[in-house]
């Protein structure tokens, strides 16, 4: 096997090697236990330096793709047969695509008024949103843009979907042209379309249990079943899934809410099930531009050579929900049916934004934000967790290194969570549990989380969180003296 470095890919050499390692591995060219050459060989050979191949060994054992081995060398991981023999098989039959149905109506959640400390997750802090400069942009794409010009793309700007497939590209190895992206107004409008293309109703849908939850919404409002399947430390317990499914909902890189990713035999039995109910597979890249131990592991996307999975994502944990700006990556026939929905439901998108947005992002500028915003999330995720081993000593946090929240259970002392959310929002502050997000299973599997709640850290200043930890542990304890 030979790697080779292009010219264009000078400035991310080691993203450059592990790719093409990653390709051989998930290809088959390398198999299981083979074993890969020293750093130092590797390193003479491409011409780069050997901590280059070093970082490159080191993405694919945290992916799972590898294991290292003190004094003997990497080799290529055994949990990498079940991926490589489903890549092996003969391509399935192709999945129908339904067309549009009628618009839906799904009633928004009542909200308590007075609030202290809101510590609901998923919710990036508007303070540090790059007000000046994105507003210097949208000003100026504005008085540039025809905004009642007849032409437009139903895809979104052109502009925007080509830096989206770049941004991608760098961030998450995804291999993505301009013509594969659709400008949708977030997340949630990715799944709406996704719901009105693919599902009938009663169809069922397989989804995470606990899971992101106005995905809920998007998928009750085409009236679908939805199966809630459990999740543990490997992510989806892939086991525990109907035989028969339309469409399963996940989040692989940073489960929401509960943190884990899904391990690679996961993604592949998860794969080979969808082959085998002849479903789809929406990856839903939830929450993962903020991570606090090491670099993201790359999307299920990439491992897809059937076509099976939608992936789906936007700017709204970065830089804020209210932009309206997401993306969604399908086959071309899944495509062509998304857009003969958006026509019917939102032929006309928000130009300047969009055009501001490709500037934002080509310019570096999203790169930045991210790189700012994430140092001062993680200074508050550290306070947050010294606050929760103080003042909540019989909680326990779901181990979890991403996004703007953390997941604690209450396994060694029994607390109704349910009523602990109720004391603590007449007190003013906001929190939710796991519960909330959750969709009934049939019988738990061994080691998943049925409920817990949910501590956000986006929108609450460093300096208050100690005070509101105290006061979700008086609501847990009382006054009393805490439980160690």
């Amino acid at each position: 096997m030979e790697l080779h470095l292009h010219p264009g890919e000078a400035g991310d050499r080691v993203g450059s090697l592990y790719r093409q390692l990653r390709e051989a591995i998930v290809d088959g060219r390398l198999r299981s236990g083979d074993r890969l050459p020293p750093t130092r060989t590797l390193a003479e050979d491409v011409g780069v330096a050997r901590a280059t191949v070093t970082a490159a060994y080191e993405r694919l054992v945290a992916e799972g793709l590898a294991d290292g081995r003190v004094g003997a060398g990497t080799f290529v991981a055994a949990g990498v047969r079940a991926l490589q023999a489903l890549n092996s098989e003969a391509p399935a039959a192709p999945m129908p695509v339904a067309g549009p149905l009628a618009l839906s109506v799904v009633k928004p959640r009542p909200l308590p008024s007075e609030v202290r400390y809101d510590l609901r997750h998923g919710r990036p802090d508007p303070a540090l949103f790059p007000l000046r400069e994105w507003r210097a942009l949208h000003v100026s794409e504005v008085s540039r843009t025809d905004l009642l010009r007849t032409a437009h793309d139903l895809a979104g700007e052109p502009a925007l979907r080509a830096a989206v497939a770049r941004h991608l590209g760098r961030s998450r190895g995804i291999a993505a042209t301009a013509e594969d992206v659709v400008i949708t107004r977030g997340t949630q409008q990715a799944l709406d379309l996704l719901a009105r293309t693919l599902l009938r109703p009663a169809d069922v849908v397989a989804i995470e249990s606990p899971a992101y939850i106005d995905a809920f919404a998007a998928f009750e409002g085409v009236r679908a079943r939805l199966t809630g399947v459990p999740v543990d430390r490997d992510g989806l317990v892939v086991d525990r899934m109907p035989s028969r499914a339309a469409l399963v909902y996940c989040t692989p890189a940073h489960q929401s809410p509960l943190g884990p990713v899904m391990s690679l035999t996961r993604r592949a039995a998860l794969l080979a099930w969808a082959r085998t109910a002849g479903a789809w597979v929406v990856e839903d890249d939830y929450d993962t531009e903020y991570r606090y131990d090491h670099r993201a592991l790359d999307p299920m996307r990439t491992l897809d050579r059937e076509g099976r999975v939608l992936y789906v994502g936007s700017v709204s944990k970065t830089l804020s929900p209210r932009l309206r700006v997401g993306w969604l990556l399908a086959p071309a026939a899944v495509r062509a049916a998304v857009l003969q929905v958006k026509e019917f439901l939102d032929p006309f998108g928000e130009r300047a934004t969009q055009r501001a947005m490709a500037r934002f992002i080509d310019d570096g500028r999203l790169a930045v934000h991210v790189r700012r915003t994430g140092a001062v999330y993680a200074a508050r995720r550290e306070v947050l967790l010294e606050a929760v081993a103080r003042e909540l000593p019989t909680f326990d946090v779901i181990p979890g290194a991403a996004g703007l929240h953390i997941t604690l259970t209450c396994d060694r002392e029994p607390i109704d969570l349910d009523e602990l959310v109720t004391r603590c929002a007449r007190r003013g502050v906001l929190l939710r549990t796991v519960r909330e997000a959750s969709v009934s299973t049939s019988t738990p599997a061994p080691g998943t989380v049925s409920d817990g709640i949910i501590l956000g850290f986006g929108t609450i200043e460093e300096r208050d969180i100690p005070a509101a930890t105290a006061e979700v542990a008086r609501c847990a304890y009382g006054d009393g003296p805490r439980a160690r």
